[in-house]
């Protein structure tokens, strides 16, 4: 029996988006920690950035905190992805509480790119100006549905390959660091983890053809 590759890439990458948050039954938690693209980290110490998916009636509730520690630092875009087998056009987002609701919420397959890394499902989009940025110690929270059915879990995904960086389950830009600096930041590379697994699913396939 051939081992196929793209199965065991495919196995592999989910050990890793399971290993990337802190998982709770019906809760899942991604804290931002590490600049990727080679530009300005944020100051102070991580996580810059929270987001938390949580199973509620009715759909999964995403809560998005700013953590960062200067208050010229904010977020403009945050990116996401779901489960590959779901759609995220068929979704649908509520604001439930929290400030600022300003975000534009954009969603597509594969349809957004942060700077050198993969391609994602889900954008927030806030201004980078005015009343409506996203920084300091904001928190929103918005109520998502859809016509599938989805959980937390479903936004705990590897972002498709793209780019020199990645995947991850999650990154986002901050800009007014410093001097003007800006930076993406994500949760921390799954490069290592990714082959350990990858490497661990391969050796159990083989034990399992020679049996």
């Amino acid at each position: 029996m051939r081992l196929n590759l793209a199965k065991i890439l495919a196995a592999g990458s989910l050990v890793v988006a399971l290993g990337c948050g802190a998982a709770n039954a019906g809760s899942i938690s991604f804290g931002l920690t590490t600049e990727f693209s080679g530009a300005t980290t944020p100051s102070g110490s991580p996580p810059y950035l929270r987001a938390t998916f949580t199973d509620v009636f009715g759909g999964v509730e995403i809560k998005l905190e700013s953590l960062l520690n200067s208050s010229s630092e904010f977020v403009n875009v945050w990116y996401f992805n779901l489960d590959p087998v779901l759609d995220p056009n068929q979704l649908s987002f509520s604001y439930v509480s929290g400030s600022p609701n300003s975000a534009s919420i954009s969603t597509g397959v594969n349809a957004f790119q942060a700077d050198g890394d993969g391609l994602y499902d889900i954008e927030f989009d806030w201004p980078n100006g005015g009343g409506g940025r996203f920084n300091n110690a904001d928190v929103v929270t918005y109520l998502i549905t859809s016509t599938q059915i989805i959980s937390a879990a479903s936004f705990n995904h590897l972002s498709a390959p793209a780019g020199g960086h990645g995947p991850y389950v999650s990154a986002a830009h901050v800009q007014g660091i410093g001097d003007g600096g800006s930076g993406w930041i994500t949760t921390p590379e799954p490069s290592t983890s990714f082959l350990l697994a990858a490497g661990m699913i391969v050796i159990a396939a083989r034990s399992r053809r020679r049996a």
